[in-house]
């Protein structure tokens, strides 16, 4: 296992070689799938460009050694949006090696070395989280898909936590799947990291885990891959119409409260 980085130091270049090496299934992988996947895309080939997804982020995950395991509801076949926490860039590896998904982002993200590539190439929805003039064109291009039957992810967090509580869920990110929306559903999610090497992730070691404020990707790359096995539980809630659920403030209250609740009592070691 990786020595712990203290803050401020950088990574070892073994480290960084280690990690490379590891990763080599990934790195072939990439090679052979992001190809495809961009052809796919350029000809409108949706059932392949949605799959080689799947493919990716699983290998991912082996590498990584991370193991994922659903729980509670199952998993609507869609169109849904999917809303939860977010912890970490792991999360996005994790969910998407579990079925066809399409993820909401900042667009920020997008012009990102590497991860905003990989990101346009899984038709990822960027949206803008400063300009109000692009609500109504996020708005219509979240309900195109939907209409088209995908499964979009939503951290309705905006932003990522340490893994140990749920930030306030933002109105605005909801307030294009309410209005006239009345056929769309939403699924709550959790995500909680539960063990590392098989024992209990402590709250301290959590803030190597999750990626938040100002810290940097490259450490926290490193800390999953060199930090042994990981155990995530993923879990669902029940398929609300959103219509039920109120106006964007209620609905973004009422999808924190259930998730809240469910990362506490699943953190605490009960069924949520």
């Amino acid at each position: 296992m990786m020595r712990e980085l203290q803050p401020g130091e950088r990574p070892h270049k073994w480290d960084i070689a280690r990690a490379t090496f590891k990763m080599i299934p990934l790195i072939i992988t990439l090679v052979v799938l992001a190809p495809l996947q961009w052809t796919a895309n350029r000809l409108g080939f949706k059932t392949v460009s949605a799959r080689l997804p799947i493919a990716f982020h699983w290998v991912a995950r082996w590498c990584m050694g991370v193991r994922i395991h659903q729980e509670g509801e199952p998993l609507s076949d869609g169109p849904v949006v999917l809303a939860g926490n977010h912890v970490s860039w792991l999360d996005i590896v994790m969910i998407g090696s579990h079925g066809r998904f399409r993820f909401i982002s900042k667009d920020d993200v997008a012009e990102w070395p590497i991860f905003g590539s990989l990101a346009r190439l899984q038709n990822t929805l960027f949206v803008s989280r400063t300009r109000r003039t692009d609500t109504g064109k996020m708005t219509d291009t979240m309900r195109q898909a939907l209409a088209d039957g995908d499964r979009l992810v939503l951290f309705a967090e905006g932003t990522t936590s340490d893994g140990g509580q749920v930030l306030p869920f933002r109105p605005a990110l909801l307030g294009a799947l309410v209005g006239d929306a009345k056929d769309v559903m939403v699924q709550p999610f959790t995500l909680a990291y539960m063990r590392r090497d098989g024992l209990p992730i402590s709250r301290g070691a959590r803030a190597t885990l999750g990626w938040y404020g100002d810290l940097d990707l490259l450490p926290s790359l490193l800390d999953i891959i060199h930090g042994g096995p990981l155990d995530v539980a993923f879990i669902l809630g029940h398929p609300k119409n959103v219509s039920d659920l109120g106006g964007r403030k209620r609905a973004a209250e009422a999808l924190e409260d259930e998730v809240r609740r469910t990362l506490a009592e699943k953190l605490r070691g009960r069924d949520g």
